[in-house]
């Protein structure tokens, strides 16, 4: 180097400077092969780390999903235990309110027990008690009793429980019989009080159907549970003879207990090598895998109080158990889980227990009210076959990797090196003076550009790889940091960016960003997801937490979005948290799902409307599925098929166990039809039926079972009950049989038409009746045959009209026979209508009255003749009677004129008195005989007019009075608020009463008579108020016979005492008619030899006091009523001299209607004498009386002038 100016070699040993020469220099290939050596075992360890912790990830993963597997099942269980105990105490509710079942009568509480034990051994007791304190239970025995006391041939391994009265603080045990009914007294145990019963009380108190806390079972190692409900009343046969209710306070209460004994059997048989219990909200243990004892029984005395849990029995808690797995696992959840008691959601811990590493899974369950804790743990080790696995791939990959890197460093080097080598010694040439030593220079820098070009090809395809594959993902692939400096920001966006929230790259950087896109309630609880996450990830930073959340988004585009954001944070050395995560579009699944709830809701919807029990079995007679939501059939069906309570549904175990059979519940008979009609079903494809039927208590209930080809190798059976259907088949024959045997044996003749009334039915009578035999009729209208005169057609359609509005029509007509002769038929027609109201059936029924009318024709005819006779004897009558009532005055005038006559003597006026007598008799006959032909010709009329009552009654009074005391007798009246005047036809009711009064005295030989007459109203519901007047009169005399009493009303019938005393008969006769003429009514009762009673009423109107008052024609209504003694009756004699001008124009002011028959003489103008009986008179005009006095002057009648001169001066 000497003729190199100094400069350069200064250069040139500077630059070896930087080489400084070694002893044993080493080769460029092992220098590069350090550096290269580290960087493969750190990628190797990367590799390794990665791969290990997501095998350790899906460990825990794995354990989370076997813990949640079992704690559903568990969690499931339970469920139907107390979901099956609430229907059983529904059921048994019913029938205690009821009255079927009672405290004296618990036998369908023991046949339920009986019949359903197989199905239901965790129901241990059905319990009722009431406000007394009274207490009814149906138990399953125990072991110890059972050894105790053996079963005889007739008993069941169950036992009643009542509470007896005659042995207080007692409660008597029987056993129970197959038919349910409580059969051997076995022993007597210390009663406790029902109302201090955990059921009874959680009843009392919350006043609704709910369960009580797990409590021990007396004094043995076991919890039970209840579910209690209250009752608002009841019926019960001895200690509540009548029906109970109480509205406010519990009258008794119902309970259904279960044993929770078999959970921990339950728990044992699912559990393997990992360890599952169940706690409470206070850390009780309600049972366990390990099958440890809940509780404690102290050994000393049993000592009660007030009925309660014996103080001698405790429940356990997890730090009283035994197991230190037990034990252990309880302190690790307190101390990483402070507050586990509020636990929502289920959590995975890791922790260390007994030295070895587990996972720890808690799952909170609040189903019925319960607050329990269901812990699963589960050893690593048993989850070592998936971590070897995992190992061994790790090796695999670890060593792959190595060999791939060497492999491509070693080439690298090896080409790197060869051209490092020719650059190094080119300059060692060119630094020796070598300046003829040639290197191609041009093929070293093509080769390094190659090998640059190589590897940005390789990183562009890389990139173009990961670019196809972030467009295969259906989502986008972010990093996103939280950084410890509290700011934060979005890294690589995939491209799927843009499409999914419609906005370009970089518009999106922070999380402020997207809570632009997201409703204010799902970015809040996104951000308190997130935050909950970075707490957990602080806490633990070595364990897997994952977020996952899904929420919709509004793009710039006015769409809604849905996506899943699942990601995973990572707390980076600098404190910075990186989170690596994966969004998707779920918008479509979605949008499946909303379509598919709807489905689903059709479904179920549809399902829970039917009423029929639906299986589907496989193809050898094993359950697959099972819906009885609505099903009201049998109760055959096991408890432990029913899981949903409103849908319940059974899916079938795999086939490595037995699923449930056909015949593991329904009789052999029965179930030997249904596999039989599987297999025809799957051979042939076509639905095939069966009838089955099941006693239930005393009745046959009946079901219909269509089995129809479903999926392949699966039938679909549709159960339904008949019961019904049958029973009304089973009626409606019943009713065919009873009509058709009341229309063969019908005295009539029946035809049953169609709606277009064509004969359906033609009964044998009507074949004989009409002569047609029913096939000569049947399907014809009654138009088709000479059935119907012509005349009488139209009138028989206005009666089918009538029937077609659903009208009933009796008729007569004529009809035809066969022979042609006429018959007169009397038709009973009856329309049948459905249930739209639609005439389908009309029923006739016919007989013939030729006979009949016949028969009423001559009895028209009869009565024609008849009432023309009684109408000429109603004339005679009243003609004989006018004509020989005047002879009769003449003949009593002249011997009432004789025995006044001076001359007369003692001897002739003993002999015209009895004369006067018996003309008096006679006339009285007559006059009776004219009222009674009036009656019955119906000639008499009603004139009510204004009655002064009170004056009438007492003139009536002051007459008989003397004639009843002129026989000893006393007369009494009694009247009560009477009012003074009455509408009232007042001469008919003075008729009336003189009649009656006049009987009384007549039968009466000693004692009194009384008459009472009282005033009534009544009214009914909008109607106005009726006025009635009651009279009574009663005597002590001779009596009636009972069977005269009903002929005292017929004319000219009487008594046997009547015989003796005289008489025509006909007074009571009179009286009746004139009663019920006036719209009344008359009734006696009697005894001989006590007396009798005569009652009318009669319908008045009230005329006020002050009121107008009309004049009555018959009686004034201020002057007197003179009333004389018919045997001493004055006459008046009117000759043909009298001037009948006069008389005319006199009796035209006063047509009274005791003047009626001299007026009518006197219009006449007859020559004859007239002889006029005054009985009674009222005077209140004083020219009428003056008249009379004048005209008895004139004819001398001492009797006239002395009954008028008093009315004269007054």
């Amino acid at each position: 180097m000497n003729w190199f100016p100094p400069s350069i070699q200064a250069q040139y040993l500077r630059f070896r400077n930087l080489f400084p020469q070694r002893r044993h220099p080493r080769s460029l290939l092992f220098v590069l092969a350090i550096p290269v050596t580290v960087q493969l075992l750190s990628t190797t360890i990367l590799v390794s780390s990665i791969v290990h912790r997501s095998g350790q990830t899906a460990v825990v993963e794995l354990s989370k999903e076997l813990a949640s597997r079992d704690s559903g099942k568990v969690i499931d269980l339970i469920d139907s235990y107390q979901l099956r105990a609430e229907e059983v105490l529904q059921q048994h509710l019913s029938l205690v309110q009821s009255g079927l079942v009672s405290l004296d009568n618990l036998i369908q509480f023991h046949r339920y027990l009986i019949l359903h034990h197989p199905q239901e051994p965790f129901i241990s007791a059905l319990s009722i008690g009431t406000a007394k304190g009274e207490f009814r239970s149906s138990i399953r025995a125990s072991a110890d009793s059972l050894q105790q006391f053996p079963l005889q041939p007739e008993e069941t391994p169950y036992r009643a429980i009542i509470t007896h009265g005659k042995e207080p603080g007692l409660d008597r045990v029987y056993a129970i019989a197959q038919n349910g009914q409580p059969g051997r007294y076995l022993f007597s145990v210390k009663s406790h009080d029902v109302r201090h019963r955990p059921w009874y009380r959680r009843a009392a108190e919350t006043r609704e159907i709910g369960w009580t806390e797990p409590y021990p079972i007396g004094s043995s190692s076991g919890l039970e549970m209840s579910v209690s409900i209250p009752i608002y009343g009841f019926k019960s046969a001895s200690s509540l003879n009548q029906p109970v209710v109480s509205p406010n306070n519990p009258v008794a209460v119902l309970s259904n207990t279960i044993r929770l004994d078999s959970l921990s059997s339950y728990l044992h048989a699912i559990a393997g090598k990992r360890v599952i219990y169940i706690i409470d909200s206070q850390g009780l243990m309600i049972a366990n895998s390990l099958q440890e004892p809940v509780t404690h029984v102290r050994k000393q005395s049993i000592h009660q109080r007030d009925g309660r849990i014996p103080a001698m029995v405790r429940r356990l808690s997890v730090q009283d158990m035994e197991s230190p797995t037990l034990t252990q696992s309880n302190q690790e959840m307190k101390q990483l889980i402070p507050n586990w008691q509020n636990l929502q959601i289920s959590s995975t811990l890791t922790v260390n227990i007994n030295q070895q590493r587990q996972f720890l899974s808690i799952f909170p369950n609040r189903s019925y009210g319960r607050k329990w804790f269901v812990v699963v743990i589960t050893p690593e080790a048993e989850l070592a076959p998936l971590r070897g696995t995992d190992s061994w791939w790790i090796g695999v990959v670890a060593v792959l990797n190595l060999a791939f890197m060497v492999g491509m460093v070693w080439f690298l080097s090896q080409q790197v090196v060869k051209k490092v080598s020719q650059i190094q010694q080119g300059l060692g040439a060119i630094a020796n003076g070598q300046l003829d030593y040639r290197i191609n220079s041009n093929q070293a820098i093509q080769e390094l550009e190659q090998i640059v070009q190589s590897i940005n090809q390789m990183a562009e395809q890389l990139h173009q790889s990961n670019q196809r594959l972030m467009n295969q993902l259906p989502g986008v692939v972010f990093h996103y940091f939280n950084y410890a400096n509290g700011t934060d920001a979005f890294v690589d966006w995939g491209d799927f960016h843009r499409e999914l929230f419609g906005m370009t790259t970089g518009s999106m950087t922070t999380m402020a960003d997207l809570a632009t896109v997201l409703h204010p309630n799902d970015w809040f609880q996104l951000t308190q997801a997130m935050e909950k996450c970075k707490t957990q990830l602080l806490e633990s930073p070595q364990q897997s937490h994952e977020l996952t959340h899904e929420f919709p988004i509004f793009t710039p585009h006015g769409t809604w979005k849905w996506i899943k954001i699942r990601a995973n944070p990572t707390l980076l050395n600098n404190g910075d948290i990186q989170w690596d995560g994966f969004i998707e579009n779920i918008s479509t699944r979605k949008d499946l799902e909303a379509s598919l709830r709807e489905r689903e809701a059709e479904y179920w919807a549809l399902l829970s409307s039917l009423p029929d029990l639906i299986c589907i079995y496989d193809s050898q007679g094993y359950y697959v599925k099972l819906y009885a939501n609505h099903y009201t059939g049998h109760n055959l069906l096991p408890p432990h098929l029913y899981n949903d309570p409103n849908i319940r549904q059974l899916i079938l175990p795999g086939r490595q166990t037995p699923g449930i059979h056909v015949t593991d519940f329904l009789p052999p008979s029965i179930a030997t039809h249904h596999e039989q009609g599987i297999h025809k079903t799957l051979s042939t494809g076509q639905v095939q039926f069966i009838e089955q039927q099941f006693p239930v208590g005393d009745k046959i209930q009946y079901e219909e079972v269509r089995l129809i080809p479903f999926t392949s190798g699966q039938v679909l059976a549709l159960v339904r009950d008949v019961s019904i259907h049958k029973q009304t088949q089973k009626i409606l024959h019943q009713t065919q049989d009873e009509l058709k045997s009341l229309i063969d044996n019908s005295p009539l003749a029946v035809i049953v038409w169609d709606q277009e009334f064509r004969v359906r039915k033609w009964s044998p009578q009507a074949e004989e009746l009409f002569g047609w035999a029913e096939p000569e009729v049947l399907g014809k209208k009654f138009t088709d045959w000479q059935f119907l005169v012509e005349d009488e057609i139209s009138q028989t359609m206005e009666y089918l009209k009538r029937l077609e509005l659903g009208e009933g029509v009796i008729c007569q007509n004529h009809n035809y026979r066969k022979d042609g002769t006429l018959l007169w038929c009397e038709w009973f027609n009856s329309a049948i209508k459905d249930e739209s109201g639609r005439v389908v059936t009309v029923l006739s029924m016919a007989q013939d009255i030729s006979v009949l009318k016949q028969t009423q024709q001559a009895l028209e005819a009869a009565k024609e003749l008849a009432e023309g006779a009684n109408q000429s004897k109603s004339t005679f009558l009243a003609n004989f009677s006018h004509e020989f009532r005047t002879p009769l005055h003449i003949i009593l005038g002249y011997v009432q004129k004789i025995q006044k006559h001076p001359t007369c003597n003692q001897l002739f006026n003993s002999e015209l008195k009895a004369i006067y007598t018996q003309g008096t008799y006679l006339f009285n006959l007559f006059q009776d005989l004219l009222e009674l032909s009036k009656a019955e010709s119906g000639r008499q009329t009603v004139n009510p007019t204004s009655c002064p009552l009170i004056e009438l009654l007492g003139s009536l009074h002051s007459i008989f009075v003397n004639r009843a005391a002129a026989k000893g007798l006393i007369l009494q009246a009694e009247y009560e608020q009477l009012p003074a005047y009455v509408s009232v036809d007042g001469s008919k009711l003075q008729q009336v009463l003189i009649n009656l009064l006049t009987n009384a005295i007549k039968f009466t030989h000693q004692g009194q008579i009384v008459l009472k007459v009282n005033h009534q109203t009544h009214q009914a519901s909008n109607t106005p108020q009726l006025n009635f007047l009651n009279f009574q009169l009663t005597d002590t005399g001779v009596g009636i016979a009972p069977e005269d009493i009903s002929g005292l009303f017929e004319p000219f019938i009487q008594g046997k005492a009547g015989r003796h005393q005289g008489g025509s008969g006909l007074g009571l006769a009179i009286c009746q008619r004139l009663i019920r003429l006036m719209g009344g009514d008359i009734t006696i009762t009697s005894q001989v030899g006590i007396g009798t009673t005569v009652g009318f009423y009669l319908p008045v109107g009230i005329i006020p006091e002050n009121g107008s008052v009309e004049i009555n024609s018959d009686f004034s209504q201020s002057g007197l009523t003179g009333l004389i003694d018919c045997s001493e009756q004055p006459f008046m004699e009117i000759t043909p001299s009298i001037d009948w001008n006069s008389l005319r124009s006199q009796l035209g002011h006063f047509p009274s209607p005791w003047l009626q028959e001299l007026y009518r003489l006197a219009m006449r103008g007859s020559d004859d004498k007239i002889v006029l009986l005054v009985n009674p008179v009222t005077y209140e005009y004083p020219e009428l009386s003056s008249w009379l006095i004048q005209m008895a002057q004139n004819y001398d009648f001492d009797g006239i002038l002395n009954l008028v001169q008093p009315l004269v001066n007054k």
